[in-house]
């Protein structure tokens, strides 16, 4: 593995992004698309990065970093795993937030969809699971509010 070519294609890409955090998934189907990256797994390319001091990488939190939030996330369909940014491109604080604020907003419409689909299919249990991770995201987006302060 080439990690020079690997740590260049990844400055490359997380330069380029509209968005300072991605999915390390997102960049690694990025490197796969060059047979030369073709064999380079998730674990490593976690390992490097985490290694690396350029790169920031981001475990999930809140419902998704909780055993059972990230089954109950991923029975509604959603993935949220570890995310990765150039550290030159850290948020301030308030962007911070104002990025959670948007994903959980995404997170919270792809739950109210997941959850008519539920009821149209009659799937109670089903349901009522995604019913719990759209309270448990809504706490959480009410502590994310306290801590920036809107």
């Amino acid at each position: 593995m080439n990690l020079e070519a690997i740590e260049q294609k990844c400055l490359a890409y997380l330069m380029q992004v509209s968005r300072p955090v991605i999915p390390v998934s997102q960049l690694l189907r990025y490197l796969h698309r060059d047979a030369e990256f073709a064999e380079v797994s998730e674990r490593d390319l976690v390992a490097f990065l985490r290694k690396h001091e350029l790169f920031t990488v981001l475990d999930p939190i809140g419902l998704a970093a909780d055993s059972e939030g990230a089954k109950l996330l991923e029975q509604a369909g959603i993935s949220m795993g570890t995310s990765v940014m150039l550290e030159t491109r850290v948020p301030a604080k308030r962007q911070l937030a104002e990025m959670m604020n948007e994903q959980l907003d995404t997170i919270l419409s792809s739950l109210e969809t997941a959850a008519v689909e539920a009821q149209e299919s009659g799937n109670e249990q089903r349901y009522e699971l995604i019913a719990a991770l759209h309270e448990r995201t809504q706490l959480l987006k009410e502590r994310l509010r306290s801590f920036d302060g809107s």
